[in-house]
């Protein structure tokens, strides 16, 4: 389970696609059960609409809701003290058939308003405030209940890719990833479903899938009537028996070939199930629909359990809830291998055609040991509805802890990076969560004379030479609406003199010109009260001071060890240390550093665009063209190479392992680098790659690794490229250079000493890897994201203001 805090007492409620009195398992129902266990829950049923009410009008769960709206008062149902089901008292207009979107959108809002006014009418009479809104994939009746409603927080969850059914597809092409959007929290029970919401909203969790595993478990009945003379083996399957979810051709073939099974289905049919030839077939039995709470009791008459699955959009990702609770009666299972499936591999046999099933099962029955059965019902044990409410709790914190983050002010951020750099910066990735909420200026690195006549032509300068000489032009939007940056005019080259008076006195002249141009975009911009943040630019340190801020802080990144930067420094980086209202350290060796100079210092370390590296999660996205004609596994690193890679260990490492691939993608100091490491046949050296195609990269990597030497500098290292692999789902090696990592990734992260215990992790990894793990992985990587750090840095700033 996820380290979270359970929500309680607050009032929760809840629509999707599913009445109370479903007949079969219902994901939203036992996740509002397991809501109502701390909170209040109002679980609405869907509205009658027009076309069922007259279709289905004599069927009895129709004719209850047709009384219901005839007296026009909603019906609650108390299902445990906490927990109420609402009958609305309303019905819909039918208008899927409609195609233009207009007057689709038109009627649908008018749906939404009378659903809402239900809905509303429910909530007071229960005395629900404040209430959270979890949408179960309702596109279209639920699409406006966000603006209708004003809940405390909304929710879309996806459990199922619904757009490749006509019905969903004709509208929902366009307005599922506009609730999606719009939502304050998207989550999913596959990671699938979790990548295509975060391609619509960055914050978007998975949450994984739940089983009522204790009523499996824990059956002692017996076999019923209709299944305890049914000639063995029986394989059977439980649930919706649906030719857009299940393969009939297969189902037949097995039937065909294994005259001796018994294929037992038990759940209701749709009509091309009620049509096959399978109900013509002798030793295939079709048990009708069955009671929830009977499930149980038809699985433990099974001899082999089946998930017979046709490979489509619908199914690739899903999480088939009912292989947990197969696997938690100890049941050998067979299905269809899927996505979603992968998550059982070890524990189910997986099979991709139809002699597969035959073979497989087969297999199961041979091989079933009451060994297997514990090992089986062990694994679903886990795999519960308050692990997967936990996570859904955990998103919840997440997303309002980001809401208290610092609003409505102007920071002003001072880099040591240009806005447009081909490398990853924490500055950049500040400067762009903290304008989610705030108005942010980025003053980029100025250029000297000397660097004019070096860049004169090119593409950067080029973009910019008019705002480094006209101050009218000097700010510059992105493509970020509350982020701006300002383009400084030429300094004098400076950092050739000795350190003394002559270069201070040209340092006081470059940062004269630097103050005039800041001051005049102030004053162009309106601009009076302001937060300064000097992000690890050292060079310049009496900016800040000068410019006579709100508050001054002062940003430290990395050690000083290239002897440019140390030469001048050294002094300056201490007078800005010790002349800043706050300092903030992204590792805690350079907080115990900082701290003496500066008693006001804090530790906020680096973290990582998580909604950018997970994008490697995507199985549209093509690995980069640079590693297609590597051969697997692919152990690869993605940053700078330079300095700090331990040669010496990856030296033993990379000769003890001949049948590995590692992949260095990153720009080349050769200065640092050894002979041995440019002409080893498995050492393969990409050069530099964007950091747009990262996700590529990552994507095509099998383990992704930091392999830092230890030393007095790497301890104050924390590398932003951790979280990235994290967030891409990737398994993570990283020498033992730093140990304030380990506090941050827990397990998810392999830390080696030697060049055999990063050979054994190696090993260990690409035989034992599952989705379990990278689920953990991406849990980590979801608690170290730039937001979640901007929002630590907005509360520093909150208090130290207030202190003022």
């Amino acid at each position: 389970m996820s380290n979270y805090r359970i929500i309680k007492n607050c009032d929760i409620i809840i629509v999707g696609q599913q009445p109370w009195d479903v007949e079969i398992g219902s994901n939203n129902k036992n996740i509002a059960l397991e809501f109502s266990k701390h909170n209040r829950v109002l679980y609405v049923n869907p509205p009658l609409d027009r076309v069922t009410a007259f279709k289905s009008r004599k069927e009895p769960a129709v004719k209850k809701r047709l009384d219901i709206i005839k007296n026009k008062t909603g019906e609650l149902v108390s299902i445990n003290k906490t927990l109420w089901n609402y009958y609305p008292d309303t019905i819909l207009a039918s208008i899927n058939w409609v195609t233009n979107e207009y007057v689709h959108n038109f009627l649908n809002k008018i749906n939404n308003k009378r659903f809402a006014r239900s809905i509303k009418k429910a909530a007071k009479q229960l005395g629900f405030k404040n209430y959270i809104l979890f949408n179960d994939s309702d596109i279209f009746r639920s699409f406006y209940l966000k603006e209708l409603l004003n809940p405390r927080i909304s929710i879309y969850y996806s459990r199922d890719y619904l757009l490749t059914v006509d019905y969903w597809k004709r509208h929902g092409t366009r307005l599922e990833p506009e609730l999606m959007a719009k939502s304050d929290i998207c989550v999913a029970n596959s990671v699938y479903l979790a990548n295509n919401c975060r391609e619509h909203n960055p914050n978007s969790f998975y949450v994984g899938q739940g089983c009522d595993v204790q009523d499996f478990t824990g059956y002692k009945g017996g076999i019923p009537d209709d299944i305890a003379n049914i000639k063995g083996p029986i394989i059977g399957y439980v649930g919706v028996l649906q030719t857009l979810r299940l393969d009939i051709e297969l189902l037949k073939h097995i039937a065909l070939n294994r005259r001796e099974y018994s294929i037992v289905l038990v759940g209701p049919e749709d009509d091309e199930f009620k049509a096959s030839d399978l109900h013509k077939m002798e030793n295939v039995h079709f048990l009708g629909s069955r009671p929830t709470d009977q499930m149980p009791a038809y699985i433990s008459g099974f001899d082999v359990c089946l998930n017979p699955q046709i490979v489509n959009q619908v199914t690739i990702g899903n999480y088939p809830r009912k292989i947990d609770e197969y696997l938690a009666m100890g049941k050998p299972v067979v299905a269809t291998l899927t996505e979603g499936m992968s998550v059982f591999k070890d524990h189910t046999y997986l099979g991709s055609s139809k002699d597969d099933y035959l073979n497989l099962i087969n297999c199961a029955l041979e091989e079933n040991s009451p060994e297997l059965q514990k090992e089986r019902t062990e694994f679903a044990s886990g795999h519960t509805w308050a692990n997967s409410v936990g996570d859904i709790y955990k998103a919840i914190q997440i997303t309002e802890e980001k809401r208290k983050n610092l609003k409505d002010k102007t920071i002003l951020i001072f880099s040591n990076m240009r806005f447009d750099s081909s490398i990853e910066a924490t500055s950049l990735f500040l400067a762009r969560n903290l304008a989610t909420h705030n108005k942010v200026y980025y003053i980029e690195y100025p250029l000297t004379y000397a660097d004019y006549f070096r860049k004169k032509d090119t593409e950067c300068y080029q973009k910019r030479k008019n705002s480094f000489v006209n101050a009218d032009e000097a700010v510059i939007s992105t493509d970020i609406p509350n982020l701006k940056k300002i383009a400084l005019p030429f300094v004098i080259p400076a950092n050739f003199l000795f350190e003394g008076k002559i270069f201070r006195t040209v340092l006081k002249m470059n940062e004269r010109i630097i103050l005039n141009r800041i001051k005049t975009v102030l004053k162009n911009e309106g601009i009076k009260d302001f937060v300064f943040i000097n992000s690890f630019n050292f060079y310049y340190p009496g900016i800040g001071r000068a410019l006579k801020p709100l508050l001054k802080i002062y940003q430290c990144i990395d050690p000083m060890v290239i002897p440019y930067d140390m030469k001048h420094g050294i002094l300056s980086e201490k007078l800005l240390v010790e002349n800043s209202d706050m300092v903030i350290c992204t590792s805690k060796s350079l907080y115990e550093q900082k701290v003496k100079l500066n008693p006001n210092t804090y530790f906020v370390p680096n973290a990582a665009d998580v909604a950018h590296s997970s994008k490697a999660l995507d199985d549209k996205l093509p690995v980069h063209p640079k590693l297609r004609n590597i051969q697997k596994p692919v152990i690869g690193y993605f940053g700078t190479i330079e300095r700090r890679i331990d040669y010496a260990l990856m030296h033993e490492v990379i000769n003890a392992n001949p049948d590995k691939s590692f992949v260095f993608a990153g720009p080349l100091y050769t200065e640092h680098t050894p002979e041995w490491f440019l002409k080893t046949p498995n050492v393969y050296l990409l050069g530099p790659v964007p950091y747009s195609e990262m996700p590529q990269m990552l994507k095509g990597f099998d383990i992704a690794i930091i392999p830092f030497k230890k030393d007095k500098v790497s301890d104050t290292i924390f590398p932003l490229k951790l979280f990235e692999y994290l967030g891409a789902g990737k398994p993570v090696i990283v020498t033992d250079f730093n140990d304030d990592l380990k506090e941050f990734t827990r397990d998810a992260v392999k830390y080696c000493s030697d060049a055999v215990s990063f050979t054994n992790a190696m090993n260990d990894i690409l035989a034992n890897d599952n989705l379990a793990n990278r689920k953990q992985r991406l849990f980590v990587a979801q608690q170290n994201t730039w937001e979640i750090r901007a929002k630590e840095i907005d509360e520093l700033i909150d208090a130290e203001l207030k202190d003022k």
